[in-house]
């Protein structure tokens, strides 16, 4: 047989090898930009959705309602924290509340009140107690005693006995004839409100005398 010289020379095997070659490398090439393309469409991010932008379409009658509301809510705060306050000083007040014995005559006692720096306006609730008993001993007969109070001017007292609603201290400041029973044991309880007229100086008391 006859060699077909004509096909031996067209045939190059070194052109073939690199003709695969760099076929294989296009191929290559498309993969990583058909990766890369994948990659890029994962990292872009959605576009934001526009938010909606709600209108309150409010004229001057509607504000003001919405004013007073909110002051009104303020308010209430205000006036509940108080009543805790006052509440929570009044039970405190009433625990640490000091008893004088009174039992018999001549048993003189005597208490002071702090009013020093209090303002102008302020005012100072004190309450305290007046038994005819003390360490389970109670006085045998009646006892008739008498309370004074001295303080200077700038400041206004009154004198509540027993959660009466009366003030019985009198223009001379001396409350007279209170009597203590005897042989049953007995407490009067006494409530100074005090408000200052002035500005008070440091170290200013108010002296309550208990005498038998």
């Amino acid at each position: 047989m006859k060699k077909n010289i004509r096909a031996e020379k067209d045939f190059d095997p070194f052109i073939d090898k690199k003709k695969k070659k760099t076929k294989k490398l296009e191929l290559e090439d498309e993969k990583e930009v058909k990766v890369k393309e994948k990659v890029v469409k994962v990292k872009e991010k959605k576009p934001k959705k526009a938010r909606k932008k709600i209108k309150i379409n409010m004229d001057k009658t509607d504000i003001i309602l919405v004013i007073v509301l909110i002051l009104l809510v303020i308010l209430n705060i205000f006036l509940t924290v108080k009543a805790i306050k006052q509440s929570k000083l009044e039970k405190e007040q009433v625990h640490t509340m000091i008893t004088i014995p009174v039992l018999g005559e001549q048993t003189n006692n005597e208490i002071s009140v702090d009013i020093a720096n209090m303002k102008k306006g302020d005012t100072r609730d004190y309450s305290f107690k007046v038994a005819n008993n003390k360490d389970k001993s109670i006085n045998d007969e009646e006892v008739i005693y008498g309370l004074q109070l001295v303080y200077e001017d700038g400041i206004e007292v009154e004198v509540y006995k027993n959660n009466g609603k009366d003030n019985i201290l009198p223009e001379n400041n001396i409350i007279l004839d209170n009597k203590l029973k005897a042989k049953e044991e007995q407490e009067d309880i006494y409530t100074l409100k005090i408000k200052a007229n002035k500005k008070t100086e440091n170290k200013k008391l108010l002296t309550i005398k208990v005498i038998s």
